[in-house]
C-alpha cells in the first residue's frame, strides 16, 4: 500500500513559478502546511521580493496560485531534514508530476545530496 504524500502539491496550469523543496520538514508534515517550521523565512521572502502583496501564513497556501505560484517537493512520501531523505529516483517522478502543468520556472529550495 502506498503512503499518502506528506503535503499535497499546489499545482495548476499557467503558473509562473513552482517552488520545489526536497521534502516536507517535520513541523510542516505534522501541521500539513508548507514551510511551517519556526524561523522558516519562505513566506517572508515571497513578500519581500513582491511575489506576494503581503506576508502570507502557511495556512493561506491555496492563494499562492492567484499569484502564479505553485509548490511541490521532490520526495512526497517522506519528511525530515534534507540529509535524512532517500531520494532514489525521485527526479523522474517530479518531472512526471510537473510536465502537465508546464510552469514557466522551477525553483529548487533545499539541498540535494551530491553523493
Amino acid at each position: 500500500m502506498s503512503q499518502a504524500p506528506r503535503l499535497p502539491d499546489l499545482l495548476a496550469p499557467g503558473l509562473k513559478v513552482v517552488f520545489c523543496g526536497t521534502a516536507a520538514g517535520t513541523v510542516s508534515a505534522a501541521k500539513r502546511e508548507y514551510y511551517a517550521g519556526p524561523g522558516n523565512r519562505f513566506w517572508w521572502i515571497l513578500a519581500e521580493t513582491a511575489l506576494t502583496p503581503r506576508q502570507l501564513a502557511p495556512s493561506e497556501v491555496a492563494v499562492l496560485v492567484d499569484f502564479g505560484i505553485g509548490l511541490t517537493d521532490v520526495a512526497k512520501h517522506q519528511d525530515g531534514a534534507d540529509f535524512e531523505i532517500d531520494f532514489g529516483d525521485q527526479g523522474s517522478t517530479l518531472m512526471n508530476r510537473l510536465t502537465p502543468y508546464a510552469p514557466d520556472w522551477l525553483c529548487f529550495n533545499g539541498s540535494w545530496p551530491t553523493a
